[in-house]
């Protein structure tokens, strides 16, 4: 589930930028560098969890997949057994109403 709080690794990198954007000189090379750098870091973490959360989403799917398979065979096992003493009961009541 994605973050929607602000990272900390991207507020430094604001911070930093934005002390750098007061100056009246460029950033240098190295600062720029550091940006990036902690952005890219942040990006990565927020990869790997979008990773962990699709393949935690598919074993979810298949688990439930499978329980329905479950459910569907447990569903028509109880229809039978409900038609076969529906049927029974029938058979029954005709033996009897026959005897009278």
């Amino acid at each position: 589930m994605p973050s929607t709080r602000f990272p900390i690794r991207s507020l430094v990198a604001l911070s930093i930028m934005s002390a750098l954007a007061g100056c009246a000189s460029e950033p240098t090379f190295g600062e720029r560098l550091v940006a990036e750098g902690q952005s890219r870091a942040e990006m990565g973490a927020q990869a790997v969890q979008a990773e962990k959360d699709i393949a935690r989403g598919r074993q979810l799917i298949e688990e439930g997949r499978s329980q329905e398979r479950d459910a569907r065979a447990k569903l028509d096992e109880g229809q039978r057994l409900v038609d076969r003493g529906n049927d029974r009961l029938n058979e029954i009541r005709n033996a009897v109403s026959q005897r009278r």
